[in-house]
């Protein structure tokens, strides 16, 4: 993603998309039975992007029920979760990073917790696949700041009626956004 400043590679045996509604790369192996998730930002820290996956997870009714284990990682940090899905208990394990351009990426797998192996593997090899480039959103930034876009829609109508007479109405709306 040229706007967000981040680069990876997609593991062999997995396939999916940027899934609008949750805002991140949705990737699943059906062979494996494993899924991953990644989110990235712009500009953000590890602990606000812990703040929006934890907001996601819960939207899918994913129960993350306790954090088992947390290391240090350079700029972030990897931990182990035990998970509540709709198809019962689940692995959680995530890997948060900050780039050096202020961006950041959490990347997180999901699976059976006898896939412990295969999920860690599929999560170090996002992880370590990560090409840090400096975002394109700051430009934006710089090319919109102190931009007004405004907008707006009319709409009347008319009836004749019945018995009685006609009537008509009438709306407008109007609409600005100022970038700072």
């Amino acid at each position: 993603s040229p706007a967000v400043g981040i680069a990876l590679t997609v593991p062999a045996g997995f396939a999916g998309a940027y899934d609008a509604d949750l805002w991140g790369l949705i990737l699943a192996s059906p062979k494996a039975g494993t899924r991953l998730g990644i989110w990235g930002a712009s500009q953000a820290t590890v602990d606000e992007l812990v703040e929006r996956v934890g907001e996601v997870l819960a939207e899918q009714g994913i129960e993350v029920t306790g954090e088992e284990s947390r290391q240090t990682a350079p700029g972030g940090f990897d931990a182990r979760f035990t998970a509540l899905t709709a198809e019962g208990p689940a692995l959680l394990l995530a890997s948060l990073r900050a780039g050096e351009h202020g961006n950041a990426v959490a990347v997180v797998g999901l699976g059976r917790p006898a896939d412990t192996d295969r999920l860690q593997s599929s999560v170090a090899t996002v992880v370590h696949s990560i090409n840090w480039r400096r975002p394109l959103a700051r430009e934006w930034r710089a090319q919109l700041a102190g931009l007004r876009l405004s907008g707006g829609s009319r709409h009347s109508d008319y009836s004749p009626g019945g018995a009685g007479g006609g009537g008509s109405g009438a709306s407008a709306s109007q609409t600005t956004m100022d970038f700072c």
